[in-house]
C-alpha cells in the first residue's frame, strides 16, 4: 500500500484539486467544475483509504458528500453526479470497514444496493465494495491474526449476500 506511485498519486491529485479551486474561482456559474471538484475528493479519499489515512479519507468523503448532495438536488438525472454518488458510497463502505465500523459499512452498503437508478449494478457494486474489505481487515494494525481472518469472513459472507441479491436483480 505505501508505494511511491500510490504516494505520487496523492500528490497529483493534490495538485488537481488545487487546480479545480482556481477554476471555480474563475468560473463559479460553471457547475460541471463542482462535480469535478468532488470526484476529486473522492480520489483523494480513495488513496488515503489506500494508505491507511482512515482520518483523512474522512474528511475529503464528509466534502465530497455536501457537493454531491447538492448536485444531486439541482441534476437528478445526470449520469455523472449519479456516478459520482455510487463512488463516494463505494468508498464509504471501504471508509467505515478500515475504521473497524462494520454496522456503518453494511449500512452504506445497503444504501449504495438501494440508491435506485440502477438495482442491479448498485447491489453488485455494493458487494465489491464489502468484499474489498477483506483486504483491508486482513492487515489491520488494530487487530490481532483472530480478529483478522474473524472480521474479514464476516464482511466477505455479507458480500456473498449482497451478490446474491445483485445476481436475483438480474446481474
Amino acid at each position: 500500500c505505501f508505494t511511491p506511485q500510490v504516494t505520487e498519486a496523492r500528490s497529483l491529485a493534490d495538485e488537481a484539486l488545487n487546480i479545480l479551486r482556481v477554476l471555480i474561482k474563475e468560473n463559479p456559474e460553471d457547475e460541471q467544475l463542482e462535480v469535478a471538484f468532488a470526484d476529486g475528493l473522492t480520489d483523494l479519499a480513495m488513496i488515503e483509504i489506500q494508505l491507511r489515512n482512515f482520518e483523512s479519507a474522512e474528511n475529503w468523503l464528509n466534502q465530497a458528500r455536501a457537493l454531491n448532495q447538492q448536485a444531486l438536488v439541482e441534476f437528478p438525472n445526470s449520469e455523472q453526479i449519479r456516478n459520482n454518488r455510487t463512488r463516494y458510497l463505494f468508498f464509504l463502505i471501504l471508509l467505515r470497514g478500515g475504521q473497524l465500523k462494520p454496522k456503518q459499512a453494511l449500512e452504506t452498503a445497503a444504501e449504495l444496493r438501494d440508491v435506485g437508478w440502477n438495482p442491479q449494478k448498485n447491489a453488485y457494486y455494493a458487494a465489491c465494495g464489502l468484499a474489498r474489505c477483506v483486504p483491508i481487515l486482513k492487515n489491520h494494525a488494530a487487530l490481532n491474526k483472530s480478529e483478522q481472518e474473524q472480521k474479514s469472513e464476516e464482511y466477505a459472507n455479507q458480500a456473498i449476500q449482497f451478490l446474491r441479491r445483485a445476481v436475483r436483480l438480474g446481474y
